[in-house]
């Protein structure tokens, strides 16, 4: 059968730990989407944006979610979607005390999305809403332009925190220096490193690389601590496989 489809020994062995890891995700996946609890060590942003929602809930002052500009197709996908994380979480917290949510975007399918999520979150907490949301707001595709109407936008309406999430570059520097004038915390962050390196400074609480990538586990997503532990336990098996490797070839019994 194998010999028929015409595959070699490299592509078994690719495809063999391809649904080794298919069926370590889906295990660990649905382990804790059962059992929510895991033990996590601490990231001050996420753990800083809870304590910002619980605020935002007393005070009626929104969370302005800034997802960054565009255009789509020049995005990294990867840490766009972790904004739609972020902002799912926001919006789930406001729609539970029927609250609006401020919410700004430099692309259409990023707007999109945004308008999507808050719908969905208003559905699910029973409060029925128009399709459209003027909370969710178009601030201009390019990325200077854009930092420049969130940030106005920000300002006609007192804000509990600013939450940059998402893609940024140099922009993403104006943009926390500027909201910074309207005296509320600043946090969020990005995986480029040399946006990350400006925005150290300029936030109060920052996530970078892959702490930004587990949004989602920290955030009240049970589904996405599969994900993040099947990551951690292929690099430890990664790890061992270095060490053995190098062990054995120092020995001269492999290589």
């Amino acid at each position: 059968m194998i010999q028929a489809l015409g595959l070699g020994s490299d592509v078994l062995a690719v495809l063999a730990m391809l649904l080794a890891v298919a069926g370590i995700l889906a295990f660990l996946t649905l382990r804790y989407a059962a059992r929510p609890s895991a033990p996590l060590r601490r990231i001050e942003a996420w753990e800083r944006l809870k304590e910002l929602a619980n605020r935002a809930a007393e005070t009626a002052q929104p969370i302005h979610v800034a997802l960054g500009a565009g255009p789509w197709e020049g995005l990294p996908i990867a840490e766009a979607l972790m904004g739609w994380v972020a902002l799912g979480y926001v919006a789930r917290r406001a729609a539970a005390c029927a609250q609006e949510a401020l919410v700004t975007a430099g692309d259409g399918v990023l707007w999109a999305g945004a308008q999507g999520i808050l719908n969905e979150a208003r559905r699910q907490a029973g409060i029925i809403v128009p399709t459209a949301l003027p909370e969710v707001r178009f601030s201009g595709p390019d990325p200077m332009a854009y930092a420049v109407g969130a940030v106005e936008t920000a300002r006609d309406r007192p804000c509990t925190a600013h939450l940059l999430a998402g893609h940024f570059g140099p922009e993403g520097l104006w943009l926390a220096q500027a909201a910074a004038q309207t005296g509320a915390p600043r946090l969020g962050g990005t995986a480029d490193a040399l946006t990350g390196a400006l925005l150290y400074a300029s936030l109060d609480e920052a996530v970078f690389g892959e702490d930004l990538f587990a949004a989602g586990a920290y955030l009240d997503q049970p589904h996405h601590l599969g994900s993040l532990f099947t990551q951690d336990l292929l690099r430890s098996v990664i790890i061992v496989l270095i060490l053995g490797g190098t062990v054995l070839a120092s020995l001269g019994l492999w290589g």
